[in-house]
Order: structure tokens, then sequence, then C-alpha cells
């Protein structure tokens, strides 16, 4: 996979998933934005993935979904590929009533 030249953002870039994709991404050329809620854990991936950048951001949360799309095309004026990997998942108690409601059963 030759990926020179592109930019590619992956939420939830620093941990599982998100941060293995991240490398591979790098390893093949792409200049990689991920995205975390915890700033520790976002500033040391980035220092493992080669050509990558870090912005701190939870998806959940509209102004900063528009606050890194900004920052990544200011910066690169451009976004190839997006992978939007970050989990997000509801309160445990609105979830549970939703499936109640559905007929399931825990």
């Amino acid at each position: 996979m030759k990926l020179s030249g592109k930019i590619a953002l992956v939420t939830g870039g620093s941990r599982g998933i998100g941060l293995a994709t991240a490398k591979i991404l790098s390893e093949n050329g792409a200049t990689v934005v991920i995205t975390a809620k915890d700033e520790k854990r976002l500033e040391s991936a980035v220092k493992e993935i080669p050509n990558a950048i870090g912005i701190a951001a939870n998806i959940r949360n509209t102004n900063d979904v528009k606050n890194v799309v900004s920052k990544v095309i200011a910066k690169f004026t451009k976004l190839d590929i997006l992978v939007n990997n970050a989990g997000i998942f509801p309160k445990i108690k609105k979830y549970m009533k939703l499936m109640k409601m559905n007929g399931m059963k825990f």
C-alpha cells in the first residue's frame, strides 16, 4: 500500500485498533493525525508513530470535531483518509432501558 503524501485522521487513535491502524498508515507513508480524549495517552501514542500528530478531542462534542477538521485542513490543506474508530458508548442505564423496551432480557 502506497500512501505517501496522504493525510489520514484516526479517531480514537491512542490505543487498541486505532493505534494499530495509525501505525500501519504511517508505515505505509501517510502522515497521520490521531485524536483521543486522554491527553497523556495521546502524547504517548504520537511518540510511537512516525509522521504523526495528536489532537485532543472528544468526538461526542460537535465543537471538538469541527476543531479537529479545521486544524487538519489548516495544517495540511486536505484530508485523504478518515478512520472513524473512536468508540462512543451510551450511558449504561439509558442503554439498558432502551434494550428492555425492545424486549431484551438481561
